[in-house]
């Protein structure tokens, strides 16, 4: 599974959340569904907001019209004595997962954490399931997303883990302020 880890300020991830629209995408958010039909979001500020909420379980689910040629799949689960409903992963799409960066400020200093973009080779669609080879299209993306953290953003690596982060340049100046601070342990090199 191609992936690329990054930290962003919330001004930074704002930024790559604009780029990614202009490039069509829709952005899935994974929530507990409270029936099969998932949201589909396409403005910045939502996106934004979902992604900072509470309710947010994981990655978005990014979906194209030049590549996601099936619907993405949901899976009914009981959660808390009621029926839910979640996004199964690498079921439907193809698409591109974002986990955004997300500042916690629930301690001092506020924690930063990482985010990362990742796509899968193959896919599982239909009934009974089938798995296929994602389309060109997703890897392409994944190389867009990659140069455009490149060029935006600092490489560093971590110590302990030696797992290599995109930082953009608002996020190291409040890591080597002291400001915010990393889980991975970067402090800003």
């Amino acid at each position: 599974m191609p992936e690329i880890d990054f930290i962003l300020s919330p001004n930074e991830q704002r930024r790559l959340v604009k780029v990614l629209l202009d490039e069509d995408l829709v952005f899935v958010p994974s929530l507990r569904y409270t029936s099969a039909r998932y949201a589909e979001l396409r403005r910045a500020e939502e996106i934004c907001d979902v992604a900072n909420s509470l309710e947010m379980e994981g990655p978005f689910f990014l979906i194209s019209p030049d590549f996601s040629e099936h619907r993405l799949e949901m899976v009914p689960l009981e959660w808390q004595g009621e029926r839910r409903f979640f996004l199964r992963q690498r079921h439907g799409g193809p698409y591109m997962d974002l986990l955004p960066s997300r500042m916690r400020h629930h301690v001092t200093p506020p924690i930063l954490t990482s985010g990362f973009c990742a796509t899968y080779r193959t896919y599982w669609v239909g009934m009974p399931p089938a798995e296929v080879a994602a389309p060109p299209g997703v890897s392409n993306l994944m190389k867009f997303v990659a140069a455009w953290l490149r060029k935006s953003c600092r490489s560093l690596t971590a110590r302990k883990t030696k797992r290599r982060y995109w930082v953009g340049p608002e996020a190291l100046s409040c890591l080597r302020a002291g400001t915010t601070c990393s889980v991975q342990g970067l402090h800003g090199g």
